[in-house]
């Protein structure tokens, strides 16, 4: 991916960062992106009572581990609140795994 596409598709978490959207491919010297991935198994019951076990992945830095919890909740509570009827209840987390990282190639 090329850093002036990869910058055109970035939104500012500050205003600082405004510069950094508009600096030249070449002021930067990474040449790669890692994107840290985590893995969350759950069970839930359906709308029909129905047990059910899923997987769901979260974008987090592997020191964020005590906010995949929350997370994962505000997903389940914006599901819910999207989706009135097919809404999960008792959503309990199994499981939750640092997985790594996907490599993203920049030029």
């Amino acid at each position: 991916m090329k850093i002036k596409e990869l910058l055109s598709m970035c939104t500012l978490s500050d205003s600082s960062l405004s510069e950094v959207l508009n600096a030249h491919p070449l002021q930067f010297i990474s040449k790669e992106l890692g994107i840290p991935v985590w893995e969350v198994k759950y069970k839930y019951l359906t709308q029909r009572n129905n047990k059910k076990e899923a997987t769901k992945y979260i974008f987090l830095h592997e020191s964020e581990w005590d906010g995949v919890d929350n997370e994962f909740n505000l997903y389940i509570d914006r599901f819910n609140e999207e989706n009135l009827d097919r809404q999960l209840s008792n959503v309990e987390i199994l499981e939750e795994n640092y997985l790594g990282e996907f490599i993203l190639p920049i030029e």
